[in-house]
């Protein structure tokens, strides 16, 4: 069964504060909310409705690293977690780097892709910077605030999933107030 944790207050108040409740539950908002979830493979469920009817934004959180098959593999896709992956984060690459070494292009608008984005990853061989594979950030939405949907039932549809799809943690955040006393 996974775990339930809060989500950071702060982290939750300047993403609200940021999106001022207006596009609370789009596309934008929900890659925005994903670089303030620590962890990789998770569940979130945000409830928010103070004095109307609570809405509830459901998603599965899936961050990974897919390696590009090589020519004559299988053509099996590679995917590793990115926590447990040694590379250089930057803007440029590293200054004398090793064979092997990977490199994470960062500080590049990256493509937005509705619902997730993709950076990508670079592998020194010795000689010159090949395309090694793609850090891939992705929002599975299950309930996107369209429809009245209460804190209780966001989590027992959030547990379900979690619970189908092996996941350890649960992250949220209940802002209703609709029948509390």
């Amino acid at each position: 069964m996974a775990k339930e944790k809060s989500l950071d207050l702060a982290a939750v108040q300047t993403w609200l504060a940021a999106w001022k409740e207006k596009d609370l539950y789009s596309d934008a908002a929900v890659r925005d909310l994903l670089s303030l979830i620590p962890d990789n493979y998770c569940m979130v469920v945000i409830t928010c409705g103070v004095g109307c009817p609570p809405r509830s934004l459901v998603f599965r959180r899936w961050r990974r690293v897919v390696v590009l098959p090589k020519p004559p593999a299988n053509g099996r896709v590679q995917i590793l977690d990115p926590d447990r992956v040694t590379m250089f984060r930057g803007p440029t690459p590293p200054m004398a780097p090793i064979t092997d070494q990977l490199w994470l292009k960062e500080g590049v608008t990256p493509k937005w892709s509705v619902p997730w984005v993709t950076q990508k990853i670079f592998r020194w061989d010795g000689t010159q910077w090949l395309l090694h594979g793609h850090l891939r950030d992705e929002a599975s939405i299950s309930r996107q605030g369209k429809q009245e949907c209460s804190f209780a039932e966001a989590l027992a549809g959030a547990r379900e999933t979690a619970r189908r799809n092996r996941l350890q943690i649960i992250y949220t955040f209940d802002d209703s107030t609709w029948g509390n006393a």
